[in-house]
Parts: C-alpha cells; structure tokens; sequence
C-alpha cells in the first residue's frame, strides 16, 4: 500500500499506490465468492426447512419418508445446478452472479401454489446471513468485525 517514506526538507511523504490496495480487495471479493457458493450448499442440504406434510424421497428400497424441517435436496439435481458467473475484464471486475438452473429453483425460492400452498425456502438469505458480504469479505482483507 504505502510506497515508501520519502524524508526530505519538507518533512514526511508517503506515497500511496491506489492499485495495490484493490488488488487486495479484488482477491477478498474473489475469495468470497467462493465462501459464499460454499455457504449456498450448505443451506441447500441443511435441515431447516418447514413443510406442511411428510413426503417420499428416492426410488425403491432408497425411498425414505421425510418429515419437517428438511432440507431441500431430494434428488441432489437443484443443488448441483449452481453456476457462478464472475466478471474478469476491467469494467466488471468485482461482480459475480450465481444462477440455479434447475427449472423449479424459483418455485423453491418463492413457494408455489398447485393445488395448495407449498412454502418458499429462502436459501439465499440464510447465506449472505451466515456469511454478510462486508464482515466476511473484511475478515478476508485481515480486518476487525
């Protein structure tokens, strides 16, 4: 960050070099990126969902009835459909975008209704609960909380 001390007969000078330090932030955003995907699996295959009613999961002597709360895995399909998008070039550095290309994610996002209610499950604001983008990204960089 700080260049270097220059001592000369006007005192002190410090330089400070702009690029060092958001390399820095750059690679602490990177790296949560990564944490953060890490987190969304986990909240996937968390039990900690509501469900109006018990179930079966699997297919012949794998089948399993499964109460409340579950987690969200059934076939393992849905998690496993998670795609991170992260911006590489100079103008977009800095962004990432998770996609779940499952054709029911936003279904077990936002709840449906078929022929009655079925609860949303929030896994993306468990998430960036468990891991807030700021406090991790700052533990990252070395800093306090």
């Amino acid at each position: 960050m700080a260049e270097g001390e220059i001592y000369d007969s006007e005192g002190v000078r410090i330089e400070l070099n702009q690029k060092a330090f958001t390399e820095a932030i750059y690679e602490a955003f990177n790296d949560y990126v990564h944490v953060l995907e890490a987190q969304f699996t986990k909240e996937i295959g968390t039990v900690q969902f509501s469900w109006p009613r018990s179930t079966n999961r699997g297919m012949g002597k794998q089948k399993e009835e499964i109460g409340s709360p579950r987690d969200i895995v059934d076939s393992g399909f849905f998690r496993e459909s998670i795609s991170v998008y992260q911006g590489m070039n100079k103008g977009d550095r800095g962004t990432a975008t998770f996609v779940w290309n499952a054709p029911y994610s936003k279904a077990i996002l936002t709840g449906y209704k078929k022929k009655q209610q079925w609860p949303a499950r929030d896994w993306i604001a468990k998430a960036l609960k468990n891991k807030p983008p700021l406090e991790t990204i700052r533990k990252s960089l070395g800093g306090a909380t």
